[in-house]
């Protein structure tokens, strides 16, 4: 468990990843469940990117990356259960460079 605020703890290893919509975030886990925070993506971002492999793909999302499943062929796109989740321009070329360890089939 990790303390994001005083009264939020978490395990980051359940999580799938994080969705940021202003001041609150939600929060998918591997048994498909989502929970809704009053808690900003940047503070589970701070709190998550060094110690966990999580890392910022968009403005809105906040991914873990021992999840990814696939990678779009032009790496616009991450697959996480079935799901797809964007990767912003500026942010592809550093997120291939941590994948790319992870053996993950690109896809079209």
């Amino acid at each position: 468990m990790i303390k994001i605020t005083p009264s939020l703890l978490i395990e980051p290893n359940h999580i799938l990843w994080i969705q940021g919509d202003i001041n609150y975030s939600t929060l998918r886990y591997l048994d498909g469940s989502t929970v809704t925070k009053c808690c900003t993506l940047k503070k589970f971002e701070s709190a998550l990117s060094d110690n966990y492999a999580f890392f910022r793909s968009h403005k809105g999302y906040l991914i873990n990356l021992e999840f990814v499943e696939r990678l779009s062929l032009d790496s616009k796109v991450a697959w996480i259960s079935n799901e797809k989740l964007p990767i912003s321009r500026r942010k592809r070329r550093e997120f291939k460079e941590h994948v790319q360890d992870l053996s993950i089939p690109l896809k079209d």
